[in-house]
């Protein structure tokens, strides 16, 4: 993990990484699967095991800045606005990261943007669809 003090937009921020930006597609370009249900909004991004190397140049920039190629570019303008990894803290100093538990996006699994998502298949009332989602099903249903 890496951390940096920066100014964002007008606040000092502390921006954290865990360092894999060879598996950072952005934000915007990570591949995801859309539930059946049909809502444009319920969806998920694929885990790092689903997809293989992302593009060394995703075609993102923020503010000139585009997904760093060498290790010294690391924290830049897109790490911040653009890479999924990374986390903004609020507080820039280091020593004074309120709220921040150690805990970055933990994209092993697929993240999902709507919630509940019961990622258990032994979730009682639930079936494992094969799109990767689980359709919730009533539990009266279930025991008749």
């Amino acid at each position: 993990m890496i951390a940096k003090s920066i100014l964002f937009m007008g606040h000092k921020v502390i921006l954290v990484c865990d360092r894999k930006c060879e598996k950072a597609w952005g934000i915007n370009n990570r591949p995801d699967v859309y539930h059946p249900d049909g809502d444009e909004d319920n969806m998920c991004y694929k885990s790092d095991g689903e997809l293989g190397v992302a593009p060394e140049d995703p075609g993102t920039y923020e503010g000139g800045d585009g997904k760093p190629r060498i290790e010294g570019d690391r924290l830049n303008r897109w790490c911040a606005r653009e890479c999924e990894r990374s986390i903004l803290i609020p507080n820039g100093d280091k020593s004074d990261a309120i709220g921040f538990d150690g805990n970055l996006p933990d994209l092993s699994r697929r993240m999902y943007n709507c919630h509940p998502h019961y990622r258990s298949k032994t979730d009682k009332g639930a079936n494992v669809l094969s799109s990767g989602f689980i359709e919730i099903v009533d539990k009266k249903e279930t025991a008749e």
